[in-house]
């Protein structure tokens, strides 16, 4: 513990002589997990725009999932065929990528993580044993990164994004204190980031049935989002947020009380989605009942940066009554790993089966209700698009 708090008295004094601009834009802030907090109920509309969009499959274009979002893409993903499907922004099918298999030039895909860099028309996919393959989005294949730890198969990582023109960043599951790692597009060569853990944490819970029968739930994950030049960087073993800069810097920007190595049971936060003066993150209990299947539940809060002030959100949508949202990169723009190029542009999959139970209680209307009124019988899912409003205010 001491040499934590001189580490980040080192980090904090080192920000200190930074300029006043960049200190004013990356302030450390801190937050008690255990804390009570004043509660807002606010309407999703105020703080973000909306778009319902009804995808497009047509039997050259079939496809099971949603898995990524650029300005100007939807990248799907047929679970059973193992294609991927580009379609435009208003939902239709442009293009598709074709090549499961166990050739030099073909994916064998696994856990669904995948990053499109739609400036380069370039789909990172990753493959068995620890590669990603690299397409442009009519399926030519352009080239293989090897992975670090590439010998520990089936998958040494659990998340990638799309860092800048350069670099990929990847977070390493395996390793014991190193996690974050830059990876080169153009020749997959690595540089590791420092951001070093004392204890490694856990994200999952096991429960043991016996004959080796178990059974694993696992917490939410969101290792990365964009701002700006920069990337912030979680590492939950860590108790802090990172701000790592084109100059290879890390800056410590948040910070959470009381450690998650002594918390019984641990509480992780999730963070951020920026909107208006307002940062949007999320605390999970890592807490389960496997009798009744409940658990992990998450609780939203802001920080009023005019205000310099915390609280607990509850966020509804007017347009899908007793829908909450939580609003925070691990529902909205990371999955297993990222699916939105914008750091201020989330997504949410509405599935037909669910809104067909909501709308039989009256409980959608407006654009969602219109929307849903348009799904054909083939139409499996709904992409509720939030692009979230921004001010001036740094």
């Amino acid at each position: 513990m001491k040499n934590y708090i001189l580490c980040l008295f080192f980090f904090s004094f080192c920000f200190a002589c930074d300029s006043g601009e960049q200190q004013k834009n990356l302030d450390i802030i801190t937050f008690n997990v255990i804390q009570k907090y004043e509660l807002k109920k606010i309407d999703i509309h105020d703080i973000a725009e909306i778009e319902y969009i009804v995808p497009v499959a047509k039997d050259s274009f079939l496809y099971t999932n949603f898995v990524y979002m650029t300005d100007h893409y939807f990248v799907m993903f047929n679970y059973f065929g193992g294609d991927f499907v580009f379609l435009d922004r208003q939902g239709n099918p442009q293009s598709s990528i074709s090549k499961m298999g166990q050739g030099p030039t073909e994916y064998l895909p696994y856990y669904w993580l995948q990053v499109y860099d739609e400036d380069q028309d370039e789909l990172f996919v990753f493959s068995i044993p620890n590669v990603l393959k690299v397409y442009d989005r009519f399926g030519k294949y352009k080239r293989t990164l090897p992975l670090r730890n590439r010998e520990k198969i089936p998958c040494s990582i659990d998340a990638f994004y799309n860092y800048n023109e350069e670099y990929l960043v990847c977070h390493d599951k395996l390793s014991e204190s190193c996690p974050f790692y830059l990876l080169s597009k153009k020749d997959g060569k690595t540089k590791d980031i420092d951001i070093y853990r004392a204890k490694k944490f856990d994200s999952q819970i096991v429960k043991d049935y016996g004959d080796e029968n178990t059974m694993n739930v696992f917490l939410s994950n969101s290792y990365a989002i964009k701002e700006g030049d920069n990337i912030l960087l979680t590492e939950y073993g860590t108790d802090t947020i990172f701000a790592y800069t084109p100059d290879s810097r890390l800056l410590p920007v948040f910070v959470r009380t009381p450690s998650i190595h002594d918390m019984e049971p641990q509480i992780v936060v999730h963070g951020f989605i920026e909107a208006d003066h307002y940062l949007f993150f999320s605390t999970q209990k890592k807490e389960y009942d496997f009798q009744t299947r409940k658990g992990m539940e998450q609780q939203g809060y802001m920080y009023d940066k005019l205000a310099e002030k915390y609280y607990a959100v509850e966020v509804y949508n007017p347009d899908y009554n007793d829908q909450i949202l939580i609003v925070t990169p691990a529902e909205m723009m990371t999955r297993i790993g990222e699916c939105s190029s914008n750091p201020h542009t989330g997504i949410r999959v509405l599935w037909k089966e669910d809104l067909e139970k909501a709308d039989e209680a009256g409980k959608l209307s407006g654009n969602l209700k219109h929307a849903f009124d348009k799904m054909g019988d083939e139409d499996l899912f709904i992409l509720m698009v939030l692009k979230f409003k921004q001010s001036d205010y740094k």
